[in-house]
């Protein structure tokens, strides 16, 4: 009864160190590093080189070749970076991390300066600006801020000028525009007098 017990024990833990050392030779989890002069860059790449789609013209690609992360617009030759992206600088700390698919920046990514300072927080929708943006000054406040849709900016953009000073540019597709003063809104939203100086 004993031999058997210890023979099942010993199967399964064996099964269990063999998945570990699978998990730990997966090529989907490995991660590179590249060590440049100023930061060095860690990352995950596909499998293959190969891409069952076909790239898109107007998007920058990021894939791996010859121990460099290169970019190029409308395609790529080597294989695409794709899984969680981290940049550091020489301290070790964070310059900036995100996650790419298929060689396509997706989702927030943020960058920092080399004090460890948070100077842009940004979204992508692949490979385009899109969503909330956000750029920050020296001291970790915003100086910038706005909205992107498909890499063009859209709506009201805010530059904070000074503390009580902000300057409001309005956008539409990308093109600075002046909004409209609707006549009619400002005549029914027009300052009404005091119930008291109407009486007299």
């Amino acid at each position: 009864m004993y031999k058997y017990l210890f023979i099942t024990l010993l199967f399964l833990s064996l099964r269990a160190d063999a998945q570990g050392l699978a998990n730990a030779f997966d090529v989907a989890s490995y991660k590179h590093t590249i060590t440049y002069q100023d930061y060095k860059a860690v990352f995950q790449l596909q499998q293959t080189d190969f891409y069952s789609n076909k790239p898109e013209t107007d998007k920058n690609y990021y894939w791996y070749s010859n121990n460099q992360i290169k970019i190029t617009q409308g395609g790529h030759s080597g294989r695409l970076l794709n899984g969680n992206y981290k940049a550091y600088y020489l301290d070790n700390n964070l310059k900036e991390q995100g996650i790419f698919e298929n060689g396509l920046k997706n989702g927030e990514w943020l960058k920092w300066t080399p004090q460890g300072k948070i100077y842009e927080k940004a979204y992508f929708k692949e490979g385009v600006l899109h969503g909330p943006f956000y750029k920050y000054n020296a001291l970790g406040n915003i100086q910038e801020s706005g909205n992107y849709r498909n890499g063009k900016i859209k709506g009201v953009w805010k530059s904070f000028l000074k503390p009580d000073s902000i300057l409001l540019t309005h956008y539409k597709n990308g093109v600075i525009y002046t909004p409209k003063v609707n006549l009619l809104k400002r005549i029914l939203t027009k300052k009404q007098k005091p119930v008291e100086e109407t009486k007299k």
